[in-house]
């Protein structure tokens, strides 16, 4: 079965390119390494409201996963950056895909909501604490 144009919702997402160690100066690996992600590019899928038995035989019991989108055909990667609750690329994701399932007709994609900088996106109303002096 398609999916529907009228139950589509707009989302962001940037796929996973690389991951690079980083050096210091004297070249030896720091034990820490750089992600690379492509551009920020538009999409529509259908996006579940939240994680329910269907989607969790879909992946097996094991994987964590809090939402599924669902779409025709994307270009997506496991680790791709998902912004939904604001789609604007200028502010911080707030998913990342955890599984992809291709079928015969459309591709499922497993996400997980994150904390970026330790800061959700649910708590952005939240007053900036002060420093202690």
């Amino acid at each position: 079965m398609r999916t529907l144009r009228r139950n589509k919702q707009k989302f962001l997402y940037q796929n996973f390119v690389e991951r690079s160690a980083i050096f210091d100066e004297y070249g030896n690996e720091t034990g820490e390494y750089e992600l690379t992600y492509g551009t920020v590019t538009e999409a529509w899928g259908n996006i579940s409201p939240a994680k329910g038995e269907v989607n969790v035989q879909s992946f097996g019991e094991t994987e964590s996963y809090d939402r599924v989108i669902v779409v025709d055909d994307l270009p997506v990667t496991k680790d791709a950056r998902i912004w939904i609750n604001n789609p604007d690329s200028n502010t911080t994701h707030d998913y990342i895909v955890t599984r992809l399932a291709p079928s015969l007709n459309n591709l499922v994609i497993a996400i997980k909501s994150v904390e970026v900088l330790g800061v959700k996106e649910d708590d952005n109303d939240q007053p900036e604490p002060t420093p202690i002096d």
